[in-house]
C-alpha cells in the first residue's frame, strides 16, 4: 500500500486507476506509518530490562545480504543504496523485536502473537480493499483485473494469497466465533484473489496449504502423495480456466491474456539472464530490471555473492523450520508457518518481491526467518534445564522407585 500516485499518474497503462480518498490518505502516508511502526518496535525492545541480542543464523545472513546489496548499489545509485540500508535497519528492528518476544515469553507465546498479528493485518488489508471496491475504485478502465490498493494486480494477488493461507491457518487453530470470522475473511480475501486474475497468487495459496497440511501430518509420505494429487487436480482446473480463455473474453475475465501478454515469464527470465551474463560476479548495481524472479533479479542486480547468501537464507530457514515443527510438536502453529514460508519462497521464483526493500512478502519473510531460529532456542532451553538438575551423589544409596516389601 505504498505511495505510488505520482508513478500511476505518469503511467501509460494504469493512469485511470482510482482510490477512495480514505484509501489514498493511507497510501500517501504509508512511509509515516512504517516509521511509526518501527519506532514502536524499537521502543518495545529498549524498554525491556533485559534485551536479547541473539539473532538466528538465517536472519543474520539476511541482514548481511541486504547490507551487501546496499553497498553494491551505492556505487551505481547512492539513493538506492541509502534506501536499501534504511531497509536493513527496518529489518534489524523487526528481528530484535521478534527474538525478544520469543526469548522473554517462550516459543508458544511468540507463535500465538505472530499468528494473531498476521490475521489482524490480513483482515485489515482485505477490509480496505473491499471498501475500495464497494466505493467504485481499484480498477483500471478497460482492464478486468483488480488492482485494489496496489499498482499491479500481481502485487495484490501475492498479498491476498498470503492472507488466504493465514486465514485458513486461523480457521483451524481457533474455535468458536473466531473460527467463523476467519472463514468469512477467507471467503472475502479469496474472492478478491480471483478478481486479480493472478496465476502466481493461486499457486502460492495452493502451495502454502499443501505444505502446511504436510507438516501437520508429520511429513508422512502418504500425505505427501495424496496432497500432491489434489494439488495437481486444482492446478489442472486453474490451467483449464486460464488456457480456456481467448482474446475475446479478455474484457470480462481477469484470467484471460492477450497475445504476447499470455506468457510474460520466459521473456523476463531471458532478459534477466542476459544481464547476468554481462556481469555475473558484481551485477549491474541497479534495480531497473525485470522483476519476475527474485533469484535471477538479485543475481543480475547485485552479483553472485547476493545469490549465494539469498539461497542460504532460503535453505537454512526451510530445514530449521522443519526441525522446529518436530521439536515444538506437529500440532503447533509453526507447521502453518512452515507452509507459509514455502509458499512465499515458491512464489519468489515467479515474482521478484523478495529483492524489494518494503512490501508484504518481505515483512513475512523476515519474521519467518526469525521463527526458523526457534529450534535453536528450544535446544538451548533444554540444555539449560539439564544443567540445573542436581547430579546424583555416588555415595548415596539410590531410593527405589517401588516400595520394598
Amino acid at each position: 500500500m505504498r505511495d505510488d500516485a505520482s508513478m500511476l499518474a505518469d503511467s501509460k497503462w494504469w493512469s485511470t486507476l482510482t482510490q477512495h480518498p480514505l484509501v489514498e490518505l493511507i497510501k500517501s502516508n504509508s512511509l509515516l506509518l512504517v516509521a511509526a511502526g518501527v519506532a514502536l518496535l524499537a521502543l518495545s525492545v529498549v524498554s525491556q530490562r533485559r534485551v536479547t541480542l541473539f539473532i538466528p543464523l538465517a536472519a543474520l545472513i539476511l541482514l548481511a545480504n541486504v547490507g551487501y546489496a546496499g553497498y553494491r548499489s551505492s556505487f551505481e545509485s547512492p539513493d538506492l543504496g541509502i534506501k536499501i540500508f534504511t531497509g536493513a535497519l527496518f529489518y534489524l528492528t523487526i528481528i530484535l523485536a521478534c527474538t525478544n518476544i520469543a526469548y522473554r515469553s517462550g516459543p508458544g507465546t511468540f507463535l500465538n502473537v505472530i499468528c494473531d498479528s498476521f490475521f489482524f493485518i490480513s483482515s485489515a488489508v482485505i477490509f480496505i480493499n473491499i471498501f475500495n471496491i464497494l466505493t467504485g475504485n481499484g480498477f483500471v478502465t478497460g482492464n478486468p483485473r483488480l488492482f485494489g490498493t496496489t499498482s499491479h494486480p500481481n502485487f495484490l494477488g501475492v498479498q491476498l494469497a498470503i492472507f488466504s493461507i493465514i486465514n485458513v491457518m486461523t480457521f483451524f487453530r481457533c474455535s468458536g466465533k473466531m473460527r467463523w470470522l476467519a472463514a468469512g475473511v477467507f471467503a472475502c480475501g479469496f474472492g478478491l484473489l480471483v478478481l486479480t486474475g493472478s496465476r502466481t497468487g493461486l499457486l502460492i495459496f495452493v502451495t502454502g496449504v499443501f505444505f502446511s497440511y504436510w507438516a501437520r501430518s508429520r511429513f508422512s509420505i502418504q500425505t505427501w502423495l495424496l496432497s500432491a494429487v489434489l494439488a495437481m487436480v486444482f492446478a489442472a482446473v486453474v490451467v483449464l480456466l486460464i488456457y480456456g480463455n481467448d482474446s475475446s473474453g479478455a474484457a470480462a475475465d481477469p484470467f484471460a491474456r492477450q497475445g504476447a501478454q499470455f506468457d510474460t515469464r520466459s521473456g523476463a527470465w531471458g532478459y534477466l539472464w542476459d544481464r547476468i551474463v554481462e556481469d555475473p560476479i558484481w551485477g549491474m548495481g541497479t534495480f531497473g530490471l525485470a522483476s519476475e524472479n527474485s533469484f535471477l533479479r538479485g543475481w543480475a542486480a547485485f552479483g553472485v555473492l547476493y545469490l549465494v547468501m539469498f539461497s542460504s537464507v532460503a535453505l537454512i530457514s526451510f530445514f530449521r523450520l522443519r526441525v522446529t515443527c518436530r521439536e515444538l510438536g506437529f500440532g503447533s502453529e509453526v507447521c502453518y508457518l512452515f507452509g507459509l514460508f514455502v509458499a512465499i519462497l515458491f512464489g519468489s521464483v515467479l515474482e521478484g518481491y523478495l529483492t524489494e526493500v518494503l512490501g508484504v512478502p518481505i515483512l513475512f519473510w523476515i519474521i519467518l526467518t526469525v521463527t526458523s531460529g526457534l529450534s535453536v532456542y528450544v535446544r538451548q532451553q533444554q540444555t539449560s534445564l539439564r544443567g540445573r538438575q542436581p547430579r546424583p551423589n555416588r555415595n548415596e544409596i539410590p531410593t527405589p522407585s517401588l516400595p520394598i516389601r
